[in-house]
């Protein structure tokens, strides 16, 4: 081992300490708040700290490493966090534009204890320094629903324009990387007449996010985690058109 950095420490946690009385001899004293790195880290080079590893963790923080030592060089806290995330399943970047793009999903679950103000949505912080640059957020539409919730869970991904996000309420959304504008919005919650004839229904994304292949964005939508969340089946490709065809 050439070095290790702890965030967060005595976060020792197993979910069944959620269900059973907590002086079970089993869980752990104290009880951890599960607020570990969900998420896989990135290598990226930036322009004036150097080579960084960034991590997004379920706290609702990014954190810089320097890849060297593992010393801290920056972390930003933008979300309440809580064992749902915060950052839950992945961070993207935009080296030429020196951000980094987090989604803050700041789910409640369980009654779980999760302090301070729900802040999701799409953060963008500066690679060098973790300075705020933009957030995205909108009104959820999920008012007295048992199956929705607005959050970004769902890892989002980064082109050399954009930013792409799909939230548990059911909207799969391009945003300007440099603003964070959002200039295309897809509502997912809907029957599909699919390509096999299989029944399809569309729902929340969540966990790996959109994938970007030449000109196509790929998406699953319908994942049902934990509750809160519309569940469904499909599998969606779409087309980016050039104006002059």
């Amino acid at each position: 081992m050439i070095w290790q950095q702890q965030i967060t420490a005595n976060d020792a946690y197993t979910a069944a300490c959620n269900l059973m009385a907590l002086n079970h001899p089993n869980c752990p004293k104290p009880t951890g708040p599960d607020v570990d790195f969900g998420a896989p880290t990135v290598l990226v080079d930036g322009a004036v700290a150097g080579q960084l590893i960034l991590g997004g963790q379920k706290s609702g923080e990014v954190h810089a490493l320097n890849r060297v030592t593992g010393e801290r060089v920056w972390s930003q806290r933008i979300g309440r966090g809580g064992i749902i995330g915060g950052i839950h399943w992945g961070l993207a970047v935009n080296k030429a534009l020196g951000l980094v793009f987090a989604p803050i999903s700041d789910k409640p679950i369980l009654d779980f204890p999760a302090p301070g103000i729900a802040a999701p949505g799409l953060y963008a912080l500066d690679l060098d320094t973790g300075a705020r640059r933009w957030r995205y957020s909108r009104e959820s539409r999920c008012e007295d629903s048992e199956s929705c919730e607005y959050g970004l869970s769902a890892a989002p991904i980064a082109t050399n324009d954009v930013v792409i996000t799909g939230s548990m309420d059911g909207y799969l959304e391009v945003h300007r990387a440099t603003d964070g504008e959002r200039i295309w919005v897809y509502d997912a919650w809907r029957q599909f007449e699919a390509v096999n004839g299989v029944a399809t229904e569309g729902g929340a994304f969540d966990a790996h996010g959109p994938l970007v292949a030449d000109n196509l964005l790929i998406v699953s939508a319908g994942y049902s985690y934990v509750g809160a969340q519309r569940g469904g089946n499909a599998l969606l490709v779409f087309e980016v058109v050039d104006d002059d065809r």
